[in-house]
């Protein structure tokens, strides 16, 4: 017995197949606007002003989907923060991929020729310059390691060789040692005169100064005499200006001796004793303004009392924590304050109670 399909059996189901194939392809206003409402739920922005896009002032349904532009905005918005936010945390734990794999996702989601997604790219971009100076800067620490490895190890290499150098095996590790030691020392060369050319001169040094001793080369110990020279010029301009600086703050704590304000001339003569503990002249100066302050404080203390034993708790308060200040460690004055402090509590306590017995 022949076969019939299914179809051929029921043509009108073959009719609605096609209908509703057509229709999945243009979807009804109200189809679009839940599904711009899922794509913006799923934060596909992008898709999601496209469909907008494809919808029609005649459409039932057009000012809804107009509403959803200024929401697509505004998560936009807060997405790229997150996002922001996000690939931020994993650069500082040096997850670059993770990073890059968040921000091409983020730009895939986000409409384009938009300031909102130019800014994300830009960001984009000095990731991806931080990932090469990373990697950049990870590859210069291996090759000193190596370097200075290879110095270690290399007189076991050549006592080796030279034990028996007809032998192919010992010959090919030898020449593989002799390769490496030109590449780093090639590599270490071209580091120092960039770090030169970036004055650092410090590090520009040490790496000449390991590519030297892997491979001596006229050129790099030209390249290693400047970087010398310019850290003996950067050392007498740095002693210049210590010592400039030194002039400033001792003009600066003359003045403040003078003007009597101890409290902050004390801070400037500390900083200019790390600059020359044991400059003489500051010596003298630290033990005169000793001097100074146990007088002050001494004055402070009479001058307290006597407001104190009058009831002027508050202002001998005032002048007595004025005088802490430039002697934090006296222990008769700590006391004083205390007190004052525990009387003027009990005063407000005592006060207190008193006028809600008048009410």
């Amino acid at each position: 017995m022949r076969k019939t399909t299914f179809l051929r059996l029921c043509p009108g189901v073959l009719s609605a197949v096609l209908l509703t194939a057509c229709s999945s392809l243009s979807p009804s206003p109200v189809d679009r606007v839940a599904k711009v409402d899922a794509l913006i739920a799923e934060q596909q922005f992008l898709e999601a002003v496209d469909q907008i896009v494809k919808s029609k002032p005649s459409d039932d349904n057009y000012q809804q989907l107009i509403d959803r532009l200024p929401v697509i905005e505004a998560q936009s918005e807060r997405y790229v923060e997150a996002v922001l936010e996000k690939t931020g945390a994993l650069q500082e734990d040096d997850q670059w991929q993770k990073a890059k794999e968040t921000f091409t996702d983020a730009l895939d989601r986000l409409p384009k020729q938009t300031e909102l997604r130019e800014k994300l790219a830009a960001q984009y971009e000095v990731m991806l310059e931080n990932r090469d100076k990373y990697i950049a800067n990870q590859r210069l620490r291996l090759n000193v390691r190596l370097g200075r490895y290879l110095l270690q190890e290399g007189n076991y290499l050549e006592k080796i060789h030279e034990a028996n150098p007809s032998s192919l095996s010992n010959s090919w590790e030898y020449s593989g040692y002799k390769r490496k030691r030109r590449e780093i020392g090639r590599f270490l060369a071209e580091a120092g005169e960039d770090a030169l050319s970036r004055k650092k001169y410090y590090s520009a040094r040490s790496y000449l100064e390991l590519s030297q001793e892997l491979l001596p080369d006229e050129q790099t110990q030209m390249t290693l005499e400047k970087a010398n020279e310019k850290i003996a010029a950067f050392k007498t301009l740095e002693k210049q200006e210590q010592e400039d600086n030194y002039q400033q703050l001792l003009y600066r704590f003359q003045t403040l001796r003078a003007a009597e304000d101890f409290s902050v001339a004390k801070e400037v003569l500390d900083t200019l004793l790390e600059i020359k503990p044991d400059n003489k002249q500051l010596l003298a100066e630290q033990s005169a303004l000793n001097s100074a302050i146990a007088l002050e404080v001494d004055q402070a203390v009479l001058e307290g009392e006597a407001r104190y034993s009058t009831g002027e708790v508050h202002e001998a308060l005032i002048i007595w924590k004025h005088a802490i200040a430039l002697a934090p460690e006296n222990v008769e004055l700590q006391q004083r304050i205390e007190r004052a402090e525990r009387f003027l509590e009990n005063y407000q306590s005592l006060q207190q109670a008193s006028d809600e017995d008048k009410q």
